[in-house]
């Protein structure tokens, strides 16, 4: 005869405390960012409005000194745009050629080694 056994279920998990329709609430630092950030766009907001009103005036007042002022900024741009474009490619070959010999001087090393681990067998 056998008896019979009783069978314990274990407990069901607490239910979470919070419905699942509220949304978590932001941290204090996320609180912070968020208005640093709005504090932020609104300086430069201010400020590029400025700039713009400060434009618009000396344009008004002498716009032959505008022009040639909005032209060497453009020029100086173009050749600042133009150095970086030319002295990029130089720096990463240039970093490329040091990895090259770094790994050269490995293979030497390594190969060093081999022969070493030959000639002991």
């Amino acid at each position: 005869m056998t008896t019979p056994t009783l069978i314990v279920t274990p407990p069901s998990p607490p239910a979470p405390s919070y419905s699942a329709n509220r949304v978590p609430q932001p941290s204090l630092m996320d609180k912070i960012k968020k208005i640093a950030a709005i504090a932020s766009l609104i300086l430069i907001g201010t400020i590029g409005f400025l700039a713009l009103l400060g434009h618009l005036v000396g344009f008004l007042i002498a716009p032959q000194i505008t022009i040639v002022l909005l032209a060497l900024f453009i020029i100086s741009l173009a050749g600042n745009a133009l150095y970086l474009q030319k002295t990029a490619n130089l720096h990463l070959y240039q970093d490329l050629q040091r990895e090259v010999g770094s790994l050269k001087e490995i293979n030497f090393m390594l190969s060093v080694l081999q022969k070493e681990f030959l000639h002991l067998s």
